[in-house]
């Protein structure tokens, strides 16, 4: 288990985008191709592609939002639940 944390930076907010981002990727609506798109998006933040997709698929339980202080810590846990 681990835990990534994603910083807002100067005309990106982190919670908003990880928000947005996740919304439309979970639709059940959303296109192949704008999975991709926001996939995309993900990957700009982290570079490893199994963990950008976990990042957008995961329980909201694993997602501490601090939108006060504009970040958003991400808890990566793949241990299979039994």
């Amino acid at each position: 288990m681990k835990k990534l944390k994603l910083v807002s930076v100067p005309m990106f907010n982190a919670p908003g985008m990880l928000r947005w981002a996740r919304h439309f990727y979970r639709m059940t609506n959303c296109s192949k191709k704008d999975k991709k798109y926001f996939l995309g998006v993900m990957e700009a933040w982290i570079p490893d592609k199994k963990t950008a997709k976990y990042c957008l698929e995961c329980a909201d339980e694993f997602i501490e939002w601090n939108v006060d202080e504009e970040f958003v810590t991400i808890i990566v846990d793949r241990r299979k639940k039994k």
